[in-house]
């Protein structure tokens, strides 16, 4: 099997180099986009695997919240499913690791050929909200700025005049982790509706949670989920927001990472580059 391992990053660039160099294998491909707003040039050069980074002019300037992080994920989609016939496609973020080695990796998907792994977050009553109402003025929560006021005062009168967007004939409007694990028929199926995918999701909110969740459950790929009560085990990512935002892995958590039948973790820091380094050095070893 041919992975392809697709990584958006903006900052943390020792992570990036560090995380490259753990999936640079014979059996993989590297694709990088890095975010428009910075500079950076990639010093590892791998050995086995392709590394192939996002031109300037295809680059996003990412921003929270916004349509951009769609674009980015579906520029680096578009230039891995044009590359060559990958078995999977890897959505990681810079600050991500995987948790087994590439051989552990390898022959777990070859187990699960042809099962999409994907997060579906359980009960998620913003994503008709997110989704379904226009979104111009995007601002984080806190601290509230004329953004942020105005983002909710657009939001209630929406709703009060009853103003909703076209559900595209939606049965399902579904929302979970944006990084995860794909088959290139899934890709496939996604690029085949980038054009509806661009123009319908301008002006939403957080939507890079909710638009490959809510176009494969509306479609016959809903039955291939690996996992649909389980969002973090529908995509193996192993991410702890009860201590963080998300936390991130130090130390004192090595037990908990080694116990973990996920496949990658986020998120991890240079601040804590002893926990990464042993990591690193566990996966290389085996």
């Amino acid at each position: 099997m041919k992975h392809a391992y697709l990584i958006i990053a903006h900052t943390e660039f020792k992570l990036l180099e560090n995380l490259i160099s753990i999936l640079d294998y014979p059996y993989n491909d590297i694709f990088v986009h890095i975010d428009k707003k910075v500079e950076y040039t990639i010093q590892y050069k791998p050995r086995h695997s392709k590394l192939i980074v996002v031109s300037d002019e295809n680059r996003c300037n990412v921003v929270w919240g916004e349509d951009s992080q769609i674009h980015c994920e579906l520029v680096l989609y578009r230039l891995a499913y044009e590359t060559e016939k990958y078995d999977y496609f890897h959505l990681l973020s810079g600050i991500d690791m995987p948790l087994k080695s590439q051989e552990f990796i390898h022959t777990f998907f070859e187990q699960h050929k042809g099962i999409e792994f994907i997060g579906l977050m359980p009960n998620a009553w913003r994503t008709e909200t997110k989704l379904m109402y226009y979104h111009f003025f995007i601002s984080r929560p806190s601290p509230k700025t004329w953004k942020y006021f105005a983002h909710t005062g657009l939001i209630a009168l929406q709703r009060i005049f009853h103003l909703k967007r076209n559900n595209m004939g939606w049965k399902i409007l579904a929302k979970g982790a944006n990084w995860c694990s794909l088959t290139y028929e899934a890709v496939g199926y996604i690029l085949s509706q980038e054009f509806m995918i661009r123009k319908r999701f301008k002006h939403t909110m957080a939507c890079d949670e909710v638009y490959k969740q809510t176009l494969l459950m509306n479609s016959p790929f809903a039955e291939k989920l690996y996992n649909k009560t389980d969002e973090y085990e529908g995509c193996l990512r192993l991410v702890d927001w009860n201590r963080g935002n998300p936390y991130t892995w130090t130390i004192a958590d090595w037990n908990e990472l080694m116990n973990s039948n996920k496949l990658f973790a986020r998120k991890f820091s240079s601040a804590h580059w002893d926990i990464v380094e042993k990591l690193t050095n566990y996966i290389k070893e085996k």
